[in-house]
């Protein structure tokens, strides 16, 4: 009794596997291996029979995976064999999967088409094939206002004609489609694609549970025999891991199926209907959290105020880092130059030419009718009427007083400067000059008179022989050398010691010259003329003079000219009437010193009729009267802003103004002037402008803190702006240091309540 009991148990437990097989795969018949594939893949290496492999397709021995990973790839795997079944349900056991959580793409595709192995754009396959495509999207391409989601399954029916559109995801050639979110599962996923009587149905089984749920069905879709399946997948910027686990073809014989005999071979893949295409409409962005305007707003908030503090620093900075152009216009013997000191070379040409001509208006040297009309729109100059001989003899008697009275003139004080090094080089002391006399330092250096006391040994030879003794006695040392002295006057101190075994005891040498090369020649004669006396080396016995006779001359190279060049040559100078210094090899010629030298090829007579070199007086400090269009400050024109274009006589309005209202409404001012007022020089004010009004030069004596130097120059300044002529005004005041100068400017500054740069610099 319990053996048969246990009998109907086994029983019962392999119909439940039977049927559980059955409902796995839903089968309802047999299955052709010669279009399947399953595991364990056998064949050698990466061959799989009735099966090929294309692109980055890989086989290992649970998947057959067609793209991994990454971006870029594309692979497909293709059944060798056509299909000559009228009925047909495919089954596919697939995995998507991958690291993207948000982005990731872009799908593969299975396919029963006529063409096998092409490669294209369409998940790994040619475009405008001819079959039936069920492609699983899992990327939408900004098709707008997708009805659907995310991964899509969607089919596909092509003659040829029609082209996927990606930028569409297809739905303009799609025939039916539905979700299904079939990526990054734990398990394996399932699509079943079956075709009987031109009917053709999709199901799914993604929860891995043997529940198999209908994605889509679609009618009257005719599809040959004689077609070829397939797998493709690819992946663009986007990536995933598309795997095909297996692949089983089921061949349907059903009784009732229509016209079982039909020649299937030469149909044209159709379908009755497709799915209404819908139109491209831009995917509406969504709106922002207010957390995220918050920080968007706070974000172009600080990038714009770095931006305007950043334009502010350079505005400030850019005058000074500009490239300016100095142009100096000199005439003749008269000893002014016109100068202008421009951002470009015209604007620099013009200030100059235009300042030149305002000082010969100024000296009386040029009337002011002869100068042209836009030139003296540019001048300024204010004319009266230009008829009538009485009105020029007017004109010409109220000109304006010289700047400089009889021997005051710059050409006079100058004569008190003295250029560098005692001489009065002026400003044609130039760098070139400077090195000659660095060089004639130099010389004087190695001049040595005394060589035959010291065993005439020189700063020639000593070197040399210093260097020959370290190394015969084994001893390592060096130079040792110390800069002394400012930079301007930068000198080298340079210093060895030696320990000579012959004396048993150092020997040091120390000297100073202006380079390292001649400390160190001198340097090494203090200590071979030290050895000498000592008796440790002999004197010096080859000859004490260098010979420089071949310093500064060339060495002859023959040169070879053409015949045509030579006598173009000798048609040049005899146009120019000039006479070629013929020249005798026989003869040997000496120079004036008496040694060998050559002979000059100049034109003598030519040399001595060139025009010499004008003298220009000597150099002064750059001043000029005051004028429009000029920045006493920093010696240049100005190119930019109100100034630019105001004339003196406005800017001594508005320092009127400016000055009146200082006086009206500022507390501070009012203040810094009852201060001054305190101070003992302010009591003489007023006699002090009328000593000044009728003197050129005023001598103010007073003890240290009176105000002399704070309180004087604001007297003269002040007084010339309240008469309307603050323009006119040019005060200088000098103190014995640069750091003194700086002090009494920023105590006037502030005294007068401004900044520096403004009236006071």
């Amino acid at each position: 009794m319990f053996y048969e009991k246990l009998y109907w148990v086994q029983l019962f437990l392999v119909s439940i596997l039977i049927s559980s097989i059955v409902a796995e795969w839903n089968t309802r018949d047999y299955i052709r291996r010669e279009h399947s594939l399953t595991k364990p893949y056998q064949g050698g290496g990466y061959s799989v029979p009735y099966w090929d492999f294309l692109g980055n397709t890989i086989v290992t021995s649970n998947y057959v995976r067609l793209t991994p990973d990454l971006q870029s790839k594309s692979g497909a795997i293709w059944n060798t064999v056509p299909c000559q079944t009228r009925n047909w349900e495919l089954q596919v056991q697939f995995k998507v999967h991958g690291r993207g959580k948000d982005l990731f793409g872009d799908g593969f595709a299975i396919w029963y088409v006529r063409d096998r192995m092409q490669t294209g754009p369409v998940f790994g396959s040619k475009d405008y094939f001819q079959g039936l495509a069920i492609i699983l999207d899992t990327y939408s391409n900004h098709n707008g206002a997708h009805n659907h989601q995310h991964p899509y399954i969607s089919a596909m029916i092509n003659n040829g004609s029609l082209h996927y559109d990606h930028d569409r995801d297809g739905t303009h050639t799609q025939i039916a489609g539905c979700e299904a979110k079939f990526r990054n599962y734990n398990h394996d996923t399932h699509i079943s694609i079956t075709y009987v009587d031109d009917t053709l149905t999709v199901s799914t089984d993604l929860e891995g549970k043997n529940a198999w749920k209908e994605c889509f069905k679609v009618e009257n879709v005719l599809l040959p025999t004689g077609y070829f399946y397939g797998a493709s997948a690819t992946t663009g910027d986007l990536s995933d891991n598309h795997d095909i686990i297996a692949i089983k073809m089921f061949e349907l014989d059903l009784l009732e199926a229509q016209n079982k005999d039909e020649d299937r071979s030469q149909i044209i893949p159709s379908a009755a209907s497709f799915e209404a295409p819908r139109e491209r409409i831009e995917d509406s962005k969504p709106a922002m959290s207010g957390v995220k305007t918050f920080l968007y707003m706070m974000a172009i908030a600080i990038v714009i105020i770095v931006l305007v503090v950043l334009g502010i620093m350079y505005y400030q900075k850019r005058p000074k880092h500009r490239q300016r152009f100095l142009c100096e216009v000199r005439v003749g013997t008269i000893t002014y130059v016109g100068a202008g000191n421009s951002t470009t070379k015209k604007d620099a040409q013009m200030n100059a030419s235009k300042d030149f001509v305002s000082y010969l208006i100024r000296s009386g040297e040029v009337d002011a009718n002869e100068i042209p009309e836009e030139t003296r729109a540019a001048v300024k100059i204010e004319e009266d009427n230009k008829a009538g001989a009485s009105n020029k003899q007017q004109q010409q008697h109220q000109q304006p007083k010289p700047v400089f009275q009889e021997g005051m003139g710059p050409e006079m004080m100058g004569e008190a400067y003295q250029a560098y090094s005692g001489q009065n080089h002026g400003s044609n002391f130039t760098y070139i000059d400077r090195m000659q006399q660095q060089k004639n330092v130099e010389e004087a250096e190695e001049m040595d008179i005394n060589a035959s006391l010291h065993g005439n040994w020189t700063m020639e030879n000593a070197k040399s022989k210093l260097h020959q003794f370290l190394q015969i006695n084994k001893i390592n040392t060096d130079y040792m050398y110390k800069a002394v002295g400012p930079d301007h006057t930068r000198s080298f101190s340079c210093e060895m010691s030696i320990f000579v075994r012959q004396l048993g005891r150092n020997v040091t040498g120390r000297e100073t010259a202006s380079n390292k090369q001649t400390a160190s020649k001198s340097c090494a004669l203090s200590i071979v003329r030290q050895l000498y006396h000592l008796g440790v080396i002999e004197a010096f016995s080859g000859t004490l003079k260098k010979d420089r006779s071949s310093e500064g001359i060339m060495k002859p190279y023959p040169v070879a000219l053409s015949p045509d060049l030579e006598k173009q040559l000798e048609e040049t100078l005899k146009d120019l009437e000039i006479e070629p210094v013929k020249i005798d090899p026989k003869l040997t010629y000496t120079s004036e010193e008496g040694g060998a030298g050559g002979l000059t090829l100049l034109q003598l007579d030519r040399v001595k009729a060139m025009r010499e070199a004008r003298q220009f007086p000597a150099g002064v400090v750059s001043w000029s009267p005051p004028q429009a269009n000029w920045n006493a400050w920093t010696g240049c024109n100005i190119d930019e802003g109100p100034l630019a274009s105001t004339s003196l006589e406005e800017i001594s309005s508005d320092l009127e103004k400016h000055h009146r209202d200082m006086c009206q409404n500022s507390t501070l001012y009012q203040e810094s002037l009852r201060e001054r007022e305190q101070l003992p020089v302010y009591a003489m004010r007023t006699q002090i402008m009328e000593a000044i009004n009728e003197n050129p030069v005023i001598i103010i004596r007073g003890n240290t803190g009176c105000g002399k130097t704070t309180q004087v120059c604001q007297f003269i300044l002040d007084d010339y702006i309240a008469s309307g002529q603050g323009a006119w005004a040019n005060v200088c005041v000098t103190q014995p240091r640069r750091i003194s100068a700086i002090s009494v400017a920023e105590r006037v500054a502030s005294e007068r309540c401004e900044d520096l740069a403004n009236s006071v610099g």
